[in-house]
């Protein structure tokens, strides 16, 4: 390699933000299947100053203790929630375990090896609507593998580049997300990719602007849930919803107003450090059926949104710990880490942290809906042991 290939595959590398080409253009108003794209006043979330109630948007919580034996020990990573499913992986060597919606233990996917029906252990995972089918990529192989929820090996199929997030879609496809940007056969970078199930790149979504060496380091993102697929790159404020074919639909724009990071900013890796905090940062957002979930950092605090997909009404609250008050059992304050996509949102808590929290009386003079909701939580507080797996935390929306 010459030194100016050398130079350009270092610039490849570091680059970050996309900006999608015509994707932005404000001509583009709908998406394909005539939904408008709406438009999220990030800056006026930053300014709110209530308060967010879980009894706002939720008619219930409860808990589900999985079970605790030499078998199923993890260190918690990521969950999926799927009708009687909950798969969890393990962050410490990437095995996949299975519990029903009571958290009794019934397998786990695969085994961590090299044999025919193995697996080199899962970087993340997705899953199907029903949860009957799974899909776990591993870093270490660079390949995709799903097994059924019997356990049965399904498929498997070598990753074309170095990946670091996925989303199933339709026919046998999926959009990959690699954080390295290779080029393409005309040396143009791109950062996400449809491949199908034989290792065939179908389309690469190119970039068009690159962030140089000493520049901020930062990459795209997927939101997910099972009926839709988000794709997030900052610097062209634009979220984009991923149709089952691959195409790049306009879903949300993001306004900053004054708190939008300048473009010169993203280019002096020093100066982005010191000052990525005086600006609206790390988006992140989770999408049901009628609401969409804002989180992000702002003046090193934690601001958070609720936003109704029907009207469009938008609430938001500064916190600290970038939580929604719990007012439904007193229990712990709550944010959704994941969604069915339909009326279900759900987290986890550890039982170390919930048994210390309890003993320091932080759960004292709590608001709660009703007596009988507050002693179901007191009551599975009680039952726990500090060394248990974790505590499912779902939330059933109205």
């Amino acid at each position: 390699m010459t030194r100016q290939n050398s130079r350009k595959a270092r610039g490849i590398l570091f680059s970050a933000w996309i900006v999608f080409g015509s994707l932005i253009s404000f001509l583009y108003a709908q998406n394909l299947t005539g939904g408008k794209v709406i438009r999220l006043d990030l800056q006026q979330t930053a300014k709110a100053s209530g308060s967010l109630k879980l009894s706002d948007i939720a008619d219930d919580i409860s808990y589900v203790k999985l079970e605790t034996t030499k078998d199923c020990f993890f260190t918690p990573s990521q969950f999926i929630v799927r009708e009687n499913c909950i798969y969890a992986r393990d962050r410490d060597n990437g095995k996949v375990l299975l519990f029903n919606r009571q958290g009794k233990f019934l397998r786990q996917i695969g085994k961590i090896g090299k044999g025919p029906t193995e697996h080199l252990g899962a970087f993340t995972m997705q899953a199907s609507l029903k949860g009957d089918r799974v899909y776990l990529f591993s870093k270490k192989s660079n390949r995709l593998t799903s097994y059924s929820s019997e356990g049965q090996k399904l498929s498997e199929f070598a990753v074309k580049y170095p990946s670091w997030g996925f989303a199933p879609m339709s026919d046998n496809q999926f959009i990959f997300l690699t954080p390295f940007g290779f080029p393409s056969p005309d040396s143009s970078a791109f950062f996400f990719y449809l491949q199908d199930n034989q290792g065939n790149v179908k389309r690469k979504i190119k970039t068009h602007r690159n962030i140089p060496i000493g520049g901020a380091i930062e990459f795209g993102r997927f939101f997910i849930n099972p009926a839709l697929v988000l794709a997030y790159q900052p610097f062209c404020d634009t979220v984009f919803e991923i149709s089952p074919k691959g195409d790049f639909l306009p879903r949300y724009v993001l306004e900053f107003g004054k708190n939008r990071m300048p473009d010169d900013v993203w280019f002096d890796r020093d100066k982005f450090e010191r000052v990525k905090y005086d600006y609206i940062n790390s988006v992140n957002l989770l999408p049901t059926k009628g609401i969409l979930f804002i989180r992000f950092g702002y003046q090193k605090t934690r601001r958070i949104g609720l936003v109704s997909l029907s009207d469009g009404a938008t609430k938001g609250s500064k916190t600290t710990s970038g939580l929604i008050e719990n007012d439904i059992d007193g229990g712990p304050d709550f944010w959704p880490g994941e969604t069915n996509g339909i009326n279900e949102v759900y987290s986890f808590v550890q039982p170390v942290d919930l048994l210390q929290k309890w003993q320091r009386g932080e759960f004292k003079d709590r608001k709660f809906r009703s007596q009988a909701d507050n002693a179901r939580f007191v009551e599975m507080v009680n039952s726990l042991r500090e060394d248990d797996n974790p505590v499912m935390v779902i939330v059933r929306l109205k």
